[in-house]
Parts: C-alpha cells; sequence; structure tokens
C-alpha cells in the first residue's frame, strides 16, 4: 500500500514544491486546458452551459454547477505535476447538464413567442447552430472510433497517448497473433520492455485462461539495453526466444535479419518490433 500512493508524488506537487511556488507552473498550463473543453466539449456545449446565466429561474443551478467545475478542476489544475485531459472527463457531467437546462429554457421561450418573429427565428437559428456543432463533432469521434481509431479528432496529449506513443496499443494484437502461432509448434519465450502496463500486460491478456505451458512472457524493463539475468536462466528452457519492444527503446545491436515484424504508429510515430534475440542467450 505505501508503494501504490507513492505513486502521487508522480503526478501532483508536494506540499515543499507547493510553498515553493511549483504551483505557479499549473496556472500557465489553464490555456492548454481550456482547449480541451472546447475540442471534446464542443464550443456549442459551452456556449451553452454560461448561456444559462442570463435565464434569471436558472441562475442559482447554474452557479452550483459552475462551483461543483471549479471544486473539481483547480486541484487538477494547479497541483498537478503530470495532466492529461482524461483527468477532467467528469467535469463534463457539469457542463451538459448546464447546456441541457439551457437548451429546455430556450425550446420554452421559443414555444412561447406566437407567430413567426425576428426573435424566434434568432432563437431557432442560434440553437440549431449550437445543437449542431456538437452533435457534429460528437459523430466525428464515435464515427472515427468504429472505422478508423487513427483519424479520431484527439488533441495534442491524447494523439501523443493513444497513438503515437508507447502507451499506444498498435501492434500488441498482431504481435500476440504471432507469439500465439508460434508457440502452437514450439517452446517460445519472450522479453518484453516494460514491467506492467501496454507492456508487458496488455500482451499477457491475450493469453488469459488459455493454456500456455510452452510460453513465457516476461517484462524486462526500459530501454532495453540488455536482458537480464533472471530472463536469460529461464529462457535456456526454452527452443526459441523474442524481444519486443517499441524501436525507439531498443539499444541492443543486432543485424537486420533478426528483426521478425514490425508495426508502425500513425503521425511518424515510433515502431513497435518483435525481434529474434536467440543469439543474445545463446540459443
Amino acid at each position: 500500500a505505501p508503494q501504490l500512493f507513492s505513486r502521487g508524488s508522480d503526478f501532483l506537487f508536494s506540499s515543499r514544491e507547493i510553498s515553493l511556488g511549483y504551483w505557479w507552473r499549473g496556472v500557465g498550463n489553464i490555456p492548454s486546458y481550456m482547449q480541451y473543453f472546447l475540442q471534446y466539449l464542443t464550443p456549442g456545449v459551452l456556449a451553452l452551459s454560461i448561456l444559462g446565466f442570463f435565464f434569471k429561474k436558472q441562475r442559482k443551478t447554474h452557479l452550483m454547477l459552475s462551483v461543483a467545475f471549479l471544486l473539481f478542476f483547480l486541484p487538477i489544475a494547479v497541483l498537478g505535476k503530470v495532466v492529461y485531459p482524461r483527468y477532467f472527463l467528469p467535469l463534463a457531467i457539469f457542463t451538459t447538464i448546464g447546456a441541457a437546462l439551457t437548451l429546455d429554457s430556450i425550446f420554452q421561450r421559443v414555444a412561447q413567442v406566437t407567430g413567426v418573429t425576428r426573435k424566434k427565428i434568432f432563437l431557432t437559428m442560434g440553437m440549431a447552430l449550437l445543437v449542431a456543432n456538437s452533435v457534429t463533432a460528437s459523430f466525428a469521434f464515435m464515427y472515427y472510433s468504429i472505422v478508423n481509431p487513427d483519424a479520431v479528432p484527439f488533441v495534442a496529449a491524447d494523439r501523443q497517448q493513444y497513438l503515437t506513443e508507447w502507451s499506444s496499443g498498435h501492434g500488441i494484437t498482431e504481435a500476440a497473433t504471432e507469439i500465439e502461432k508460434f508457440s502452437k509448434t514450439g517452446r517460445l519465450a519472450v522479453a518484453t520492455e516494460g514491467f506492467f502496463g501496454t507492456l508487458p500486460d496488455a500482451l499477457l491478456m491475450y493469453f488469459e485462461n488459455k493454456n500456455h505451458d510452452s510460453l513465457l512472457i516476461e517484462g524486462i524493463g526500459q530501454p532495453v539495453a540488455g536482458l537480464p539475468t533472471g530472463f536469460v536462466e529461464k529462457a535456456q528452457e526454452y527452443d526459441t526466444v523474442w524481444l519486443v519492444v517499441n524501436d525507439y527503446r531498443m539499444l541492443i545491436k543486432l543485424p537486420p535479419e533478426k528483426l521478425l515484424y514490425e508495426y508502425c504508429r500513425p503521425f511518424a510515430g515510433p515502431c513497435l518490433q518483435v525481434w529474434d534475440v536467440g543469439e543474445v542467450v545463446g540459443r
């Protein structure tokens, strides 16, 4: 438990760092965080949630939603050492409720206007544009998530996390397929970069509840400058030894023909590679 909670220091400023004024860095990042909301929640939803303050009957409700928003947002924004857009996801609840309430108020205003007037036309067109903005943006996320995840309009920070960095899952499924195929015909030991997370855990998930007595998958950390003694000793019991690693974390020099598979990420991101490292362990 102490080790688990100590991870908090990786993401939040300590009390000492706060006293030294490090929190000011978080304040400087607030404009970037606002950009997250504009792109993900859409200008339409944000505009509707703000417009709610102009409706007297709902002003108190919108004030409460705004306070709740700030109570969640400010500690993360100001005290966060490492902040990703997903940390702010719960804030969508407050802005969406505010936008829905405003939309309902506008509907009521339009319904109260009899006949075709400039006010009715203006309210109807404004409401239609704001809704269309939100629906179009939401549809783009849903459509590309299904047909082409690489084209999802992520903000830069998320595009790096989900599409181009080591944390991306690109190549994991393909590598798992090749590993499973090979392990059915021979004993295979697989070293991966990292100790948990995308590698090796994401790879291990494909073999959950399956009989893989002829397969060993073990994380060895990163960057990969060599294979640890413990893994090398275990690998002696296997016929073939592979290494799954991101190209920019691969520091072992091997001949090109030892590269078995390579799965490159979009936007010129690093490639996930599968190497035959049998000669490194003396196989």
